[in-house]
């Protein structure tokens, strides 16, 4: 699957990869923690490929998002949260609770580590250390015995469209398993 996959990458652009990778989290979430209401992380999440700048559309908001952050702040009002309102504080803080590191793990990696990669940078290839963080992901998953994705519905998605190797702005959510409205 690993080979099919690491070629199927190399055709679909940044946002295709970035939504791939939220319907891994989803998947994992989902059968880890199917009691508890993924759904307004999850929108805020299927939101990458349609954000106008990814970074402060998308990014920086996500970063205060993370369980690490929410964890590290002693209280909503003295943490100095730019895009968090106390009402996402509160529900993710109870969101997060009894969730295992590997909630924060994949988050770190969708939200840092697959953003950062290229972020304010020129893709000279065809997205290498992007896709090796996007199999490291399904290796992930795939010991964890949780559903991958199918990698196929992306394809659509093509570099060099749109914003070059960002690719072209679409609504993922509908790849979402959740009725997200």
């Amino acid at each position: 699957m690993n080979n099919n996959l690491k070629d199927d990458l190399k055709e679909i652009s940044v946002l295709g990869q970035l939504a791939f990778s939220v319907n891994c989290f989803e998947n994992y979430v989902l059968t880890k923690y199917p009691d508890k209401n993924w759904k307004t992380l999850l929108k805020k999440m299927w939101s990458v490929s349609s954000a106008e700048w990814i970074d402060d559309d998308w990014f920086y908001p996500m970063v205060e998002y993370m369980p690490e952050v929410i964890f590290d702040a002693n209280d909503f009002e003295s943490y100095g949260f730019n895009y968090l309102s106390k009402s996402e504080f509160n529900y993710l803080t109870d969101l997060y609770k009894d969730c295992n590191s590997d909630v924060n793990h994949i988050l770190t990696v969708i939200i840092e580590d697959m953003v950062n990669v290229y972020l304010y940078t020129s893709i000279s290839d065809q997205g290498e250390e992007l896709n090796d963080l996007v199999l490291s992901l399904v290796d992930f998953l795939s010991r964890n015995n949780i559903e991958i994705p199918d990698i196929k519905k992306y394809k659509f998605a093509k570099w060099g469209l749109g914003k070059g190797k960002w690719g072209v702005n679409f609504d993922a959510s509908v790849f979402s398993k959740l009725d997200l409205s």
